[in-house]
């Protein structure tokens, strides 16, 4: 099995060779397309319309694989080639947050920094 990095570096190579002139924000507009298709899956699904459990299941597994294509080469196109390294800083520092026991600040030093992505 490939690496996230390897992964990352042949999606950009592809990316490179079939959209030279893309630029970050044409990628991030891809990004939110895909977005944008997981929630499609998520609301049929969740509202029993158009389509089987099965056939919404399938397409919300392939639309959360889609999410990371343009992902990685959004983060490639924006010069961060180790998306590897890029997710394992963010993971160490979100799993610290406890905010069963800290609901107000996660357990966060209530004067650090003013990140407070994934709540």
């Amino acid at each position: 099995m490939k690496t996230i990095n390897q992964l990352q570096e042949e999606m950009f190579e592809w990316n490179l060779k079939n959209f030279p002139t893309a630029s970050p924000t044409s990628s991030l507009l891809v990004l939110v397309e895909e977005i944008g298709e997981v929630c499609r899956a998520k609301a049929k699904s969740d509202a029993g319309i158009r389509g089987s459990e099965e056939f919404w299941r399938n397409e919300l597994k392939k639309e959360i694989g889609d999410v990371f294509i343009p992902l990685a080469i959004f983060a490639a196109r924006c010069g961060f080639h180790d998306l590897q390294e890029l997710i394992e800083t963010r993971w160490n520092k979100i799993s610290k947050r406890d905010w069963i026991n800290n609901p107000t600040t996660g357990g966060c030093d209530e004067h650090g920094s003013s990140d407070n992505s994934l709540s």
